[in-house]
C-alpha cells in the first residue's frame, strides 16, 4: 500500500502522483502545482475541496476514468441540491439541502454507511485533515462530523448563508450572503475574526494563497483580498462584466469568470487588471492545467485553452453541449465536463474526446473513478 493510502485508508487502490503534477500540453513549459500548500488537508485526498484545491484549480491529484462504463448506480439517496466530496475508504459523502441531511455511500457497493440529520445544509462541503467532514447551513451554523462514523463532532453557530468551506492555517474559512466572511479556529471552535464586505454582498467560494485570502462578491462585482490570519483588509477592485463563481488562483494571478466580458485576471498582490478575454464571450469558471493555462467553456459548446500570460485562445475544442458546471481535471491534466448533452472527457493535448457519457451532474473524482449525481435522488459511479 502506498504511503498516500495509509494516510487517507483507501485500501492500496489510489495512487500517488507527486506533487508537481503532470503536464499533457506540448507546448506549455514545466509542470507547476498549482494547488499549492496542502498543509492541513487530507494528506493526498482524491476531492480535499468543493472545487479540488485551496486554490479552487478546479483539480484533482488523481487520475479519473478511462471510458464511460458505469460499475455502479443509479443508487437512490436524499433527493434536493446535492454537494460531494470523495473520502476515506471509499466513500463518498453528500450534503442535501432538502430535507438537510448529510451521507456517505460506499462507492464499490453502493451500500449506504452513514446519514445525519444537518438542518439547513447547504449543497458543499470539505475534508479536513483527521477525516473531519465541515457542512455549512443556510441557518448560520455549521457542522463538523466524522467521515467514517457520520457522528457529529462539534458545531459552531455563525450567521448567514453559509457558502462553501475551505481550510488553511488552522482555521475553516466561510462567506456567508449578507454577512461577509468568517474564519472559525478548527482546534478551539471559535470565530477568530469576521470581515463584513461592503453592503452586505454575496460572498461564493473563497481560495487561498500565500497567506491571502481571495474571494468574490457577485452582488457587487468586486474582487476581494484579505489577510488570512488577521482578516484584515488588503485590496479590492471592481470586476467588469459581472463576476460568476469563484475566484481561480493561478502561477501569478488570480482569475473570475464573468457572465458577458470573458476572464478577468488580476495581479495577486494588489489585484491590478492583468488582462479580460475573450471579451464578447460568457464563461464558467475555469480550472487551470498543470502548466498554468486555463480550461473554460462558453454557451457555444466548446471546451477552450487560454494563456494564463495573455488570455489568448490557444484552442477551441467542440464537445456538442453547452457545458453547465466548471471543468473537473484529474491529475494527467484530463479534462471532464457537464454538458447539456451528458459528461465528456477531453484531452486538452489535441482536443479529442476520450468518451462521452449520458449520465449528466455534479461530479467529484477519485482515482480512475467519478462519482455522478445524474439528477436529484441518486448518484452512480463511472470506471470503477
Amino acid at each position: 500500500m502506498s504511503i498516500a493510502c495509509a494516510l487517507v485508508g483507501c485500501r492500496g487502490r489510489f495512487e500517488e502522483v507527486p506533487d508537481a503534477l503532470p503536464n499533457a500540453t506540448s507546448d506549455a513549459g514545466p509542470s507547476i502545482d498549482v494547488c499549492g500548500d496542502s498543509d492541513g488537508l487530507a494528506p493526498n485526498a482524491p476531492w480535499p475541496l468543493v472545487h479540488g484545491c485551496r486554490t479552487n484549480a478546479g483539480r484533482s491529484r488523481f487520475l479519473g476514468p478511462t471510458s464511460r462504463v458505469s460499475a455502479l448506480g443509479p443508487v437512490p439517496m436524499d433527493a434536493g441540491s446535492t454537494g460531494i466530496v470523495v473520502g476515506a475508504a471509499d466513500l463518498a459523502i453528500f450534503s442535501v439541502y432538502s430535507p438537510g441531511t448529510a451521507s456517505a455511500f460506499d462507492i464499490v457497493t453502493g451500500r449506504k454507511a452513514w446519514g445525519t440529520p444537518t438542518p439547513g445544509s447547504m449543497p458543499w462541503l470539505a475534508i479536513g485533515a483527521h477525516d473531519d467532514v465541515y457542512v455549512p447551513s443556510d441557518h448560520g451554523i455549521f457542522y463538523c462530523l466524522d467521515a467514517i462514523s457520520g457522528e457529529e463532532r462539534w458545531r459552531q453557530q455563525i450567521a448567514g448563508a453559509l457558502q462553501p468551506p475551505m481550510l488553511a492555517l488552522g482555521y475553516v474559512y466561510f462567506g456567508s450572503e449578507t454577512y461577509g466572511v468568517w474564519a472559525v479556529d478548527i482546534e478551539t471552535h471559535d470565530p477568530k475574526w469576521h470581515y463584513d464586505v461592503p453592503g452586505g454582498g454575496r460572498v461564493a467560494a473563497l481560495a487561498f494563497a500565500n497567506g491571502t485570502l481571495y474571494f468574490v462578491d457577485t452582488l457587487a462585482s468586486m474582487l476581494y483580498a484579505l489577510d488570512a490570519v488577521s482578516g484584515d483588509y488588503r485590496f479590492s477592485v471592481p470586476i467588469a462584466g459581472g463576476a460568476l463563481g469563484s475566484p481561480v488562483i493561478g502561477i501569478d494571478a488570480v482569475y473570475v469568470a464573468t457572465a458577458s466580458s470573458g476572464i478577468a485576471a488580476f495581479a495577486l498582490d494588489d489585484g491590478a487588471l492583468r488582462w479580460q478575454q475573450p471579451a464578447s464571450e460568457p464563461v464558467v469558471q475555469p480550472a487551470l492545467l498543470a502548466n498554468g493555462d486555463l480550461v473554460t467553456s462558453s454557451a457555444s459548446g466548446v471546451v477552450m485553452l487560454i494563456d494564463r500570460t495573455n488570455g489568448k485562445t490557444k484552442h477551441v475544442f467542440p464537445i456538442g453541449g453547452t457545458v453547465t458546471t466548471a471543468p473537473v481535471l484529474a491529475a494527467d491534466d484530463s479534462v471532464y465536463v457537464t454538458t447539456t448533452g451528458g459528461i465528456v472527457a477531453l484531452d486538452p493535448s489535441d482536443g479529442h474526446i476520450a468518451w462521452q457519457s449520458g449520465l449528466s451532474g455534479a461530479v467529484a473524482l477519485g482515482d480512475r473513478a467519478m462519482v455522478v449525481i445524474p439528477a436529484a435522488g441518486q448518484f452512480a459511479v463511472i470506471g470503477h
